[in-house]
């Protein structure tokens, strides 16, 4: 969402005469309103415009995250058992180092992940930092022959994965 920005012309002193009262023919009061023009027209922007943008903007970032606080909890929760999500936390000494190839492995057995096969989805979050580096470098992949799902990253981190679909 795009906040409006502040469009009105702040130069009211710049451009008075240099001397309004007497080339302009100002009067007093009519001087001190123009040294409030410009201030005031940034307290109507801010009063008006600036924070009812702003907390619209939180409230679409309330209502999205509760959205899909909905869904983890649909998806958890009350769900047919062939789709229903799981949730599997691992430290970094879950994982395996794997010297040959120079690269950790994370196995998930089936009875952990219960997925039927390689047709799912994945939500992937390194527990220190959220979608850090770690995350975006990990492979995850389907063991046929084992049914497990084999995470792959050149470092051993804390995390979780939730796992969605069949």
């Amino acid at each position: 969402m795009a906040l409006t920005t502040l469009s009105d012309d702040l130069d009211v002193i710049q451009k008075l005469d240099d001397e309004p009262n007497d080339v302009g023919g100002m009067s007093a009061e009519e001087l001190k309103a123009k040294f409030d023009e410009a201030p005031n027209a940034i307290k109507q922007y801010i009063n008006d415009l600036l924070i009812p943008g702003i907390e619209a903007w939180f409230s679409e970032l309330d209502q999205a995250k509760a959205s899909r606080e909905e869904l983890v909890d649909l998806a958890l929760g009350e769900t047919p058992e062939a789709i229903r999500a799981a949730k599997v936390e691992f430290t970094a000494d879950d994982w395996t180092l794997q010297e040959d190839a120079g690269h950790y492995v994370l196995r998930v057995p089936q009875t952990q992940h219960n997925r039927a096969n390689d047709a799912f989805g994945y939500q992937l979050r390194d527990s220190c930092r959220a979608n850090s580096w770690q995350v975006v470098g990990t492979e995850v992949a389907y063991d046929e022959d084992t049914a497990d799902i084999v995470l792959t990253s050149a470092n051993a981190y804390d995390g979780v994965i939730v796992f969605f679909g069949v």
